[in-house]
């Protein structure tokens, strides 16, 4: 950690404009994990945004998470998310897409949700990818479309060709063929 802390003091003394976001985000996770130091959730915070304000997606969907996960302020998490999403980051992506799906911090809007998880799954987000093939299996339970189990299916595919640990994917496969 100390070099982190140490490429901050050096980036700030450098150019006080251009702060090294990297290492930011590397301090602030410390902090957020209690990794050699004590943890402390105000100053990963104040560290990931830092480094968010300059426009650093992955402190930004940090803060999302942060937020999300352990402080459960879904309102603060999902406008995180947004931020990131609209620079782009998969991940965010993806969170923002659950925050629509489950109405964490924003309205349930399962187009929302879909768009999301489409953006991010055609980024290549493993993750989305499931979110996504859950979302096509729940429209053709719905609607009883052939080419929305084809997409599901063609998705927890993907799935598995990547991860093949993921035995929720194998289980609703499987549900195809019964």
């Amino acid at each position: 950690m100390k070099f982190y802390k140490k490429a901050v003091s050096l980036a700030e003394q450098i150019d006080p404009s251009d702060p090294c976001n990297e290492a930011l985000y590397k301090v602030a996770y410390f902090y957020q994990n209690g990794i050699e130091v004590e943890k402390n959730l105000q100053k990963a915070i104040d560290f990931y945004q830092e480094a968010a304000y300059n426009k650093h997606e992955k402190s930004m969907n940090a803060l999302g998470s942060l937020f999300y996960n352990e402080l459960k302020e879904y309102s603060q998490a999902a406008e995180w998310f947004r931020n990131a999403a609209s620079h782009g980051c998969p991940r965010a992506l993806n969170n923002l897409g659950i925050c629509y799906e489950f109405g964490h911090g924003i309205e349930v809007d399962m187009d929302q949700a879909f768009q999301q998880y489409k953006e991010s799954s055609d980024k290549g987000y493993i993750p989305a990818k499931y979110n996504l093939a859950c979302i096509y299996l729940l429209k053709a339970r719905n609607s009883n479309l052939r080419e929305h189990y084809k997409e599901s299916a063609n998705l927890f595919l993907q799935v598995l060709a990547k991860d093949d640990s993921k035995t929720e994917a194998y289980f609703y496969l499987g549900q195809f063929f019964e």
